[in-house]
């Protein structure tokens, strides 16, 4: 699921992104959440995104979920947030392009569908 943020940050639209996604994503058993912010005025503050974080299972995701992030954060804010999200029990993953997550989406994917392609004898 991709969910494109545009134009300035504004935490009620988010939320409200982001509980719709919840449901799309719980409906079709997916468990990848592609938030891309690269085309945002600006980032979102650290402040918003630690309430973000602290809100994901009250908006319906699960810690199983893979969250991957395109912001134009500072490298210490990117890893801030993931380590932020690490600390509560979420996987999020965050890249300044668009190709660089898009490259680690493809390799999740891949990776995912081998797994379930397994046999065991």
């Amino acid at each position: 699921m991709r969910l494109t943020l545009e134009g300035t940050p504004q935490m009620d639209p988010l939320v409200k992104a982001l509980q719709e996604c919840s449901g799309f994503i719980n409906q079709y058993h997916s468990n990848l959440l592609f938030i891309d912010g690269s085309r945002l005025v600006y980032p979102f503050d650290i402040t918003d995104k630690f309430s973000i974080i602290t809100k994901l299972s009250e908006l319906g995701f699960s810690r199983k979920m893979q969250i991957v992030v395109v912001t134009s954060s500072t490298h210490f804010e990117r890893n801030t947030l993931e380590t932020m999200g690490y600390n509560r029990g979420w996987s999020i993953n965050t890249f300044k392009k668009l190709g660089e997550a898009k490259d680690w989406i493809d390799a999740y994917i891949d990776i995912n569908n081998a797994e379930n392609h397994i046999k065991v004898c």
